[in-house]
């Protein structure tokens, strides 16, 4: 027995523990970021990529890391992330994901509309969230710094009303949610650096 070729095609289904995918992104313009996804967070399901061609660059809750052929990525769950290939070349990719994110890549591909609550509706069937920002980058042009940090809050009441957060320490080293509270504190220490960008 010969197996198939993986290319383009997917290892495992929604039953299966977890499920391997090889995609590509044909490269364009390196800025503004061309995010592959948009950036969100999965509570229950961490995820990996493993670069096969050129380059993808992953968000790992603050951190930027670029990741070239031979070189893999793992964001853990709880970790708000998202990925985008940085510049015009071709790059091809393996994602190593659970079959729960699957079935959640799926149902956004099979989307008539995807309207920001649309998209928001389905993420939380999957347990996982989009996020309306990079967490680094905490102060939008022509926002003021109090925007930010009552949008912040916002967000961080959200999860933890839905049960979601939880605010141990043990739980904010390894996730997003540090990048949020570094974002208030910075932004509470110095409002006159962030008032606009």
């Amino acid at each position: 027995m010969i197996a198939s070729p993986l290319s383009g095609n997917i290892l495992g289904s929604v039953g299966d523990a977890f499920v391997i995918a090889e995609w590509q992104d044909a490269g364009g313009p390196s800025e503004p970021p061309r995010l592959i996804a948009p950036v969100h967070v999965h509570y229950r399901d961490d995820e990996a990529w493993y670069v096969l061609e050129g380059t993808l660059r992953v968000l790992v809750g603050k951190n930027e890391v670029e990741a070239h052929a031979g070189s893999g990525v793992f964001v853990p769950r709880g970790t708000a992330h998202t990925y985008w290939n940085p510049g015009p070349g071709r790059v091809r990719y393996l994602l190593i994901m659970t079959s729960n994110v699957y079935s959640l890549i799926k149902e956004i591909h099979a989307m008539q509309s995807r309207t920001p609550a649309a998209l928001r509706t389905v993420f939380g069937k999957y347990d996982s969230d989009l996020l309306d920002q990079y967490p680094a980058n905490c102060v939008a042009p022509g926002r003021r710094a109090s925007d930010c940090v009552a949008r912040q809050l916002k967000v961080a009441y959200t999860l933890f009303d839905r049960g979601k957060l939880r605010l141990s320490a043990a739980a904010c080293t390894e996730s997003w949610v540090l990048a949020k509270i570094s974002c208030i504190i910075t932004t509470l220490r110095a409002p006159e650096e962030h008032e606009t960008l």
